[in-house]
């Protein structure tokens, strides 16, 4: 358990890699030399240990590290905001798209970390799992846990780079703030966009966001039962359906949140667009 299985992207794009991400949860470095990964077939036994690493690198504590065949290929459809952490292996073991099952191991043959995965593990919500990761909720919790795997918010994956989803350190109310007081969409580099930031106390949390004008008209759409992160951006340019051109003035963001378990939070916050004077 010193290295943990991390986010799994077993049932990629089509023409995109697969990838495994590995986390270090320990105080000490250490080297993926040292580390082989592998799946387990139906009968129990373990199929062909593939090799990480041969140059020596370094997993340092509390760092991560997602291992593909081909991380150009990879990054060219997923945002790599940390692509030094990205890992080319020769070889990923097998991983059926709708289940499997993983297997991390020393070089030794000791068995560290092992995940059975299916794609019922992904959120109820989530029509289409295809390219869509699978990531671990609480790395202090054992991989088969029930519940500590679901499904990359927004629909992606965050290869290398912290997990969107994560187990919440504590239950706290929402936090939504929309910003700035006054925006101006007119390009010239200032205040362009209103930006809404939401904070969720834990995974799995769904949002409506919709835009109406002072008389309570809706003039845009900004997401539809969209799956979140832990944290999660949204932003408007003014613009309503259509790209219609939206006049100057008070406008209100109506933001529902809601949870697979019955929780439901409905926001109202205001904020004023200004357009220069022609």
């Amino acid at each position: 358990q010193d290295v943990v299985f991390n986010e799994i992207l077993p049932d990629p794009p089509t023409e995109i890699p697969e990838f495994i991400e590995l986390y270090n949860r320990s105080s000490k470095a250490i080297s993926l030399q040292e580390l082989r990964v592998c799946a387990r077939r139906q009968d129990g036994t373990l199929d062909t240990r593939r090799i990480i690493s041969t140059d020596g690198r370094l997993l340092m504590p509390g760092h991560m590290v997602a291992l593909t065949i081909d991380a150009e290929l990879l990054c060219s459809y997923y945002n790599c905001r940390e692509r030094e952490n990205i890992q080319v292996t020769g070889r990923l073991p097998s991983m059926p798209g709708n289940a499997g099952r993983l297997v991390l191991l020393r070089y030794d043959s000791v068995i560290i970390d092992e995940l059975p995965y299916s794609a019922a593990m992904h959120h109820t919500l989530v029509s289409e799992s295809k390219g869509v990761s699978l990531e671990r909720l609480e790395v202090n919790r054992l991989a088969d846990v029930p519940g500590n795997w679901t499904s990359a918010g927004n629909g992606g994956a965050t290869p290398g780079y912290r997990n969107s989803q994560q187990w919440p350190v504590a239950v706290n109310d929402q936090h939504i703030r929309l910003e700035p007081d006054i925006f101006s969409p007119d390009n010239d580099g200032i205040d362009d966009r209103a930006i809404l930031a939401l904070e969720m106390p834990g995974p799995g949390w769904v949002a409506n966001v919709t835009v109406f004008d002072a008389n309570g008209r809706p003039v845009r759409s900004l997401a539809r039962n969209l799956l979140l992160g832990n944290k999660e951006t949204l932003y408007w340019d003014g613009l309503g359906e259509k790209t219609l051109v939206l006049p100057p003035g008070i406008y209100i963001f109506f933001v529902e949140i809601y949870s697979t378990d019955g929780q439901v939070i409905r926001r109202k916050k205001t904020i004023a667009m200004a357009r220069k004077l022609k």
